[in-house]
């Protein structure tokens, strides 16, 4: 979601806020997700199971996957505020390039063994 980091005071902080926010949102679906799924019996072979599991695997997937310091993720909001100014705007000009690179190398990306571990934690079966 687009964000004027002008309007946020501090701005540093603002931004570090906002960007956490986004991924502790996601962080948040998935845990009562997996509660609600738990609560209900955690039975794969029901509709509800099942929405309750996709629910669970996409929030974690999207949490996981915005910790990744690639522009325009949030992550890169973070890991942006630390380089130096040269090498903050040419990364944020290459952002599309890195777009395209994240898609092409998605599946061996570390995210899929940190998404497996988070599912058996919180639902307690593995579906990656």
């Amino acid at each position: 979601m687009p964000v004027n980091p002008l309007n946020l005071r501090p701005r540093q902080l603002g931004i570090i806020c906002v960007s956490l926010a986004g991924i502790a949102v996601n962080a948040a679906i998935a845990v009562f997700a997996a509660l609600l799924f738990r609560v209900t019996g955690g039975n794969l072979g029901t509709l509800w199971g099942g929405i309750l599991i996709m629910f669970v695997y996409i929030n974690l997937l999207l949490a996981i996957f915005n910790l990744l310091p690639i522009p325009p993720l949030d992550g890169s909001r973070i890991f942006l505020m630390w380089l130096p100014y040269n090498v903050a705007i040419a990364m944020v000009r290459w952002s599309l390039v890195f777009i395209v690179f994240i898609f092409l190398a998605l599946p061996w990306l570390p995210v899929w063994p940190i998404l497996g571990f988070c599912l058996r934690i919180l639902i307690g079966i593995t579906i990656v």
